[in-house]
């Protein structure tokens, strides 16, 4: 996801709890900064790529204060089931993972098949596959 928004110019920070986890990426083209260095600077959004939107509260898990969050933060959680986490609460303007596990997979069907999914026929079967699970 970084990837994107590097290549548009913006400016990316990646926060991780081990130095070690930024040995994955393949790429150093984003501000690297473990949670212990955090000093409350101010982003446009902030996503949370880790489970920890299910548990406790993240930022209290993370050790953060949450005072670097404005009513113009914008806030997303990769996790899409529940609906909404104890994260997304924390913003105004949020979103879960939803949208975009259905954009990858409509790019791996495309990948797979040279053919073009359907956003909504996704979404309705999920909807309805979600309706039966419950």
């Amino acid at each position: 996801m970084h990837r994107a928004h590097a290549d548009n110019n913006d400016e990316v920070t990646v926060m991780a709890r081990r130095a070690e986890s930024f040995d994955s990426f393949k790429t150093a083209d984003f501000n690297r900064l473990l949670n212990t260095e955090f000093t409350g600077e101010s982003y446009d959004a902030v996503i949370n790529a880790t489970p920890l939107g299910l548990g406790e509260d993240v930022f209290e898990m993370m050790q953060l204060d949450t005072s670097f969050i404005t009513e113009d933060t914008a806030g997303m959680d990769l996790i899409y089931n529940p609906a909404v986490t104890p994260f997304m609460n924390y913003f105004k303007n949020n979103a879960n993972g939803l949208e975009m596990l259905i954009n990858q997979a409509l790019d791996a069907f495309e990948i797979w098949t040279a053919k073009t999914g359907s956003n909504k026929a996704v979404q309705d079967a999920l909807q309805r596959y979600m309706e039966e699970i419950k």
